[in-house]
């Protein structure tokens, strides 16, 4: 069967990619962007992809589906055509950006974002901002020359090691003066020691897993734009995120991340809200590591899974790996800990020797549950550990009642 671009289709064997709409064709493969697993390439030769119509290809997901404006460093933005506005939230956060254009006459992406964080919009600030865009109201204005960075541009290294780990909203605002440029090396280093996730560590409930996953990024892509974002213990995960792989996480209609999806339902259990897959899908494009969650990782090095070694040039094998950087990341997180006081910290992940760490974590050994996770409390934290969000035979049950213990607790 011929396609056309902009036919909706089903993938007959992946239902739970949801509806689509092909994008593009040609060689004998065509591109189709699913709802519920963003844009795929498929050969013709081997899938056999249904036609819909009627009312089962009515979408509104697809229907509003665009690309995002670029989150690039290398452009800023000024005020286009003043808008016509009513809409109460609308107005406050445009003075908001008015009085900051006031001071300086074009912002960055990532500066109109945190501007407009607080605004009342299904996606927040950058869902604001995307719609000002959308409308001209704010419009591209002069690229910034990409200019090598100097000692004086580089974060200062304040509190390394002492617990105290500045994250995204206590980042340093200058380096001290004589602080070297950093080396490569030199970055790699602090990436390994300084770099624990996304959100703030001031959130109640903090989510550490093993270690992160990796796209098609380089690990050298990666520490360039944590030096961009200011070298801080978190990021904000849309910004870091959207400069890695796109927007496909945190579009309109975003593609539901497989480990976030269950990470999910427990926060959203332990703040008493409804869960459903839209609301899943809401909570990941708007709210997530925001002001309830820090998703943060025990290893520092992105790998596409734990049984490969994609760093052979900095460890010979993963147990060296784990033996050199392990312990000091724990210690680092048990000050942490104390520090900020989160009411639960969540570690999922099961296969040895994490569960060792999990227990060093906790201060000692835990206690089981019917539901197949264990806790434990120390000082004012409750402890859980969990399998994997993605580790065969879990349930949706089991996050879910992970939620309803802390919210109890």
């Amino acid at each position: 069967m011929s396609f056309q671009v902009g036919d909706r289709l089903k993938h007959p064997k992946k239902p739970d990619w949801g509806l689509g709409e092909g994008t593009a064709y040609g060689g004998g493969n065509v591109t189709v962007y699913f709802v519920d697993a963003g844009e795929k390439k498929l050969s013709l030769n081997h899938v056999e992809l249904q036609l819909v119509t009627g009312e089962d290809a009515v979408s509104p997901q697809l229907d509003q589906v665009h690309p995002e404006p670029s989150a690039s460093k290398l452009v800023k933005y000024r005020i286009g055509r003043v808008p016509r506005t009513t809409a109460p939230q609308n107005v406050r956060t445009w003075s908001i950006l008015e009085h900051h254009f006031a001071i300086g006459e074009s912002a960055s992406y990532e500066q109109l974002v945190r501007w407009a964080k607080d605004h009342d919009h299904a996606r927040g600030g950058k869902g604001f901002i995307n719609y000002c865009i959308d409308k001209g109201w704010l419009e591209v204005a002069i690229p910034e020359p990409s200019v090598p960075r100097t000692a004086a541009d580089q974060p200062a290294a304040e509190n390394r090691g002492s617990g105290l780990m500045p994250d995204q909203d206590d980042r340093p605002m200058a380096a001290a003066k004589g602080t070297p440029a950093a080396t490569t090396d030199g970055l790699l280093q602090d990436y390994i020691h300084g770099f624990f996730g996304y959100g703030s560590l001031s959130a109640p409930l903090w989510f550490i897993g093993m270690e992160e996953g990796t796209g098609q990024e380089t690990l050298e892509e990666r520490l360039q734009v944590w030096q961009d974002l200011g070298r801080t213990a978190t990021l904000d995960i849309r910004l870091f995120h959207e400069r890695i792989h796109g927007t496909r996480w945190f579009s309109l209609f975003p593609t539901i991340q497989r480990t976030w999806r269950r990470l999910i339902i427990v926060a959203l259990h332990y703040v008493d809200e409804p869960v459903d897959r839209e609301r899943i899908r809401h909570y990941q494009a708007s709210r997530l590591a925001e002001e309830t969650e820090a998703l943060l990782e025990l290893m520092p090095l992105p790998h596409k899974g734990l049984g490969e070694w994609d760093h052979q040039g900095l460890f010979a094998s993963r147990d060296d790996y784990l033996s050199a950087v392990a312990p000091r990341r724990l210690a680092e997180l048990q000050k942490a800990i104390e520090s900020h006081g989160p009411k639960a910290v969540v570690m999922y992940g099961t296969t040895p020797p994490y569960p060792e760490y999990w227990r060093t974590l906790a201060g000692g050994p835990l206690t089981g549950t019917e539901q197949g996770w264990s806790y434990r409390r120390s000082g004012q934290t409750l402890y859980v550990v969990c399998q994997h969000p993605v580790a065969h035979g879990v349930t949706d049950d089991l996050y879910a009642s992970i939620g309803d213990f802390l919210r109890g607790a």
